[in-house]
């Protein structure tokens, strides 16, 4: 009964029979119509098969950190070009979980029964999990009620009827709903993982990605199940039924119309001889009558595009060769721009002679759009990390360089593309790399690592480096490289070191200041301690007559006069001993290891008398002297401040003195001065509470005996009992 179907008819089985039939064989041909509808199936199959597996090209590779890259894309397109049928979706399942480096891939149908059938599922152990779900209770429900659902926190609490859930001791969950052309979900493909996601947003664009894939599968599957059942009742009423052809054709074109992509079919003169509803659409035609006999100029086409869109028919029919994932785009009347991906084949009839073109195409313009995004992401990112004042790197395990920014390549004054591939070691030198092992092989065991060091300079010199290290973790947990992340600090180290410095050093004279020094007498008192017989001592110098120089001849020669001094004092003890200024016309010296009053006397002399050769400042002849308190160490001290204390109390003796020479302190110095402290307190609370007393005394003339005046005495009777005069 084949020997009766139209032409039409002949070219409406065969996209159904290259949708859902190919591969179909008949083992004893019955005629020449038969033969060509075998072959023009398998042409036709070629055709679908290259739209359902086009994928996307890239121009540049991305960074190896788990992006979905033009690589990835390639290896997908291969491995699913010649994958159709159930196989299809596990090789679906198995990308994905490779792509996003991820334990647990599932990929379910929803079908009629409202359950979700499994399809396929990528794992890295081994599970034994149900193929058939109901949705209540679980996150497919979720999925499939909102489109996508993302969750990380109390995943197994939130749906604990969930085993799968449990089983894989998941932390993570991210599902997309897998949605046909008309917007009705078809089912899941959802990601388990033992952790949260560390990019979501890039899971969500890689997901949707494959969901695309599994829809147009599912459909094409759905399509080719009914379409099975539809021929084969075909075949079995064919012969009897010869009578419903034409109702049959009619149904056969509205399963053609479902095909979420637009299908055409053209003669060796590219004239249109079909199509299904999608492409009468976007032509702007009621029916297939009215495109029947037409060309694409007749078309609402650009004249461009249409010349273009006959050349590919002309070398299509030509070549008898097919051209699949043409991407081309298409003006529209509004004036926007579709991006199209096309696929053409040629029509061969039973003989083998090619009888016209037959070609498919869809909308790509989102794809392309989110290509676009993509790569404008990426420009971004890397105009940021170009724009950082820092080193930024990423190493892969092999610690070879995958990643540096502009600020890296000028620092090592090299292009990336010679330092990209390259070794770090290489790189760095080796007396670096061995300074900074430790912490990348750290790194590459998990940790985040921080540390500071020298590294020498590729223009010369060492500058000190602060560095982070940040491993990059798989999703199963395996590292493949570290991000670093380095500073040059050389500018901050030196100035901290001057601030250092300073903190401890008097300015005018370079020479300890009192922190120093405290810190100096503090660990003298804790060797004696631990050493008995070691001993030390302190001197406190106070310059005589400096004020009638800073008076007279200015400031200005005074500090001069200053730094001199300390010149001199520095030339006169041991290096060992430590010399400090104290402020103003003060200095000390701490002599460790003094080899107590013996050594020490002869150095006070020494110092005195050498002190009286005169000082030459611009022009002046300045002669001056010390006045000096000497403190020994002992077992009594415990703090600096008490030294300290002590030899000012001596020095002062030597000043009250007169000057130019030494006082050694004893406790009854101390005693005295503490007298001192005390009464001046007292008298000056006796002042306050008006405790002084007046006493009049007269005064008498011894020649005559007679009373000429008196005097007024003031008495404070002290709280002692005794009344100070």
């Amino acid at each position: 009964m084949l020997q009766n179907l139209s032409l039409r008819s002949y070219l409406l089985l065969l996209v159904i029979a290259a949708i859902g039939l190919s591969g179909l064989a008949y083992s004893q041909p019955q005629s020449a119509a038969i033969h060509m509808a075998q072959e023009l199936a398998i042409a036709a199959l070629m055709l679908v098969s290259g739209v359902m597996v086009g994928l996307r090209k890239t121009g540049q590779p991305e960074q190896a950190d788990a992006t979905f890259s033009v690589e990835q894309l390639r290896r997908f397109a291969e491995a699913t070009a010649a994958t159709t049928g159930p196989n299809v979706f596990s090789v679906l399942a198995q990308h994905a979980a490779q792509t996003l480096e991820a334990p647990y891939v599932l990929l379910l149908e929803k079908r009629e029964d409202e359950l979700l059938h499994l399809l396929a599922i990528a794992s890295d152990s081994e599970l034994n999990v149900d193929t058939i779900y109901a949705t209540a209770g679980m996150p497919c429900e979720v999925v499939l009620r909102q489109g996508q659902f993302y969750c990380d926190r109390d995943l197994q609490q939130r749906f604990p009827a969930d085993t799968l859930l449990k089983a894989t001791n998941a932390k993570g969950y991210l599902g997309i709903a897998i949605c046909g052309g008309d917007g009705e979900a078809l089912g899941v493909l959802c990601l388990i993982d033992q952790q949260p996601l560390r990019n979501l947003q890039q899971a969500e664009d890689v997901l949707r990605i494959f969901a695309s894939r599994a829809a147009l599968e599912i459909e094409r599957q759905r399509a080719t199940a009914a379409l099975q059942q539809l021929n084969a009742d075909l075949e079995a009423r064919v012969e009897s039924r010869t009578a419903e052809l034409w109702e049959r054709e009619q149904f056969l074109q509205t399963v053609l119309d479902t095909f979420p992509v637009s299908v055409f079919w053209k003669d060796r003169q590219s004239v249109y001889l079909g199509a299904n509803r999608n492409f009468l659409d976007n032509a702007g035609l009621r029916s297939a009558a009215e495109l029947i006999g037409k060309t694409d100029y007749d078309l609402p086409w650009h004249r461009e595009e249409t010349e273009a869109y006959r050349a590919d028919d002309a070398a299509v029919v030509a070549s008898g060769t097919a051209k699949l994932n043409i991407a081309e785009t298409q003006l529209q009347p509004d004036g926007s721009v579709l991006w199209l991906e096309t696929n053409k084949l040629p029509l061969r009839s039973s003989a083998g002679a090619i009888i016209g073109v037959l070609g498919t195409y869809q909308d790509i313009t989102a794809r392309k759009q989110a290509e676009l995004a993509l790569q404008q992401s990426e420009n971004r990112l890397r105009l940021i990390a170009d724009s950082v004042c820092a080193c930024i790197s990423y190493v892969d395990a092999e610690q070879r360089y995958q990643f540096v920014n502009a600020t890296y390549e000028a620092w090592f004054d090299q292009p990336k593309e010679s330092i990209l591939g390259c070794r770090v070691e290489a790189l760095i030198g080796p007396v670096a790399y061995q300074q900074a092992r430790s912490y990348v092989e750290r790194a590459l065991t998990g940790e985040t690592v921080s540390y500071e060091m020298d590294m020498p300079y590729p223009r010369g010199g060492l500058r000190y480096i602060s560095a982070v290290l940040v491993p990059d973790i798989a999703p199963a947990g395996k590292v493949q490289g570290y991000y670093a992340l380095i500073h040059d600090i050389t500018d901050l180290k030196q100035t901290q070191q001057r601030l250092a410095y300073s903190a401890l050093h008097d300015p005018l004279t370079n020479l300890p200041n009192r922190r120093l020094l405290t810190k100096r007498i503090g660990l003298a008192i804790q060797q004696a301690r631990q050493c008995p017989e070691q001993t030390y001592a302190v001197l406190l110098l106070d310059v005589d007559r400096f004020k009638v120089v800073n008076d007279s001849l200015g400031h200005a020669v005074g500090d001069q006069l200053l730094q001199a001094i300390a010149a001199r004092l520095i030339r006169w003890v041991t290096d060992q001993d430590c010399v400090a200024r104290l402020g103003g016309d003060e200095f000390m010296i701490l002599l460790e290891d003094s080899g107590g009053p013996e050594a020490v006397t002869p150095l006070i002399e020494y110092i005195l008398a050498e002190s009286e050769q005169p000082v030459m400042i611009g022009g002046y002849e300045i002669f001056t002297g010390f006045s000096v308190g000497v403190v020994f160490g002992n077992a009594a001290y415990t703090s600096a401040s008490d030294l300290i204390r002590d030899a000012d109390i001596a020095m002062y003796r030597v000043k009250a003195a007169g000057g130019n020479g030494y006082q050694v302190f004893d406790r009854a110095m101390h005693a005295q001065v503490v007298e001192r402290l005390n009464l001046e307190t007292a008298l000056r609370k006796a002042l306050d509470q008006q405790e002084f007393a007046v006493h009049y005394q007269p005064i008498i003339n011894l020649y005559d005996q007679q009373l000429v005046g008196f005097e007024a005495l003031a008495r404070w009777p002290h709280p002692t009992g005794q009344v100070v005069m």
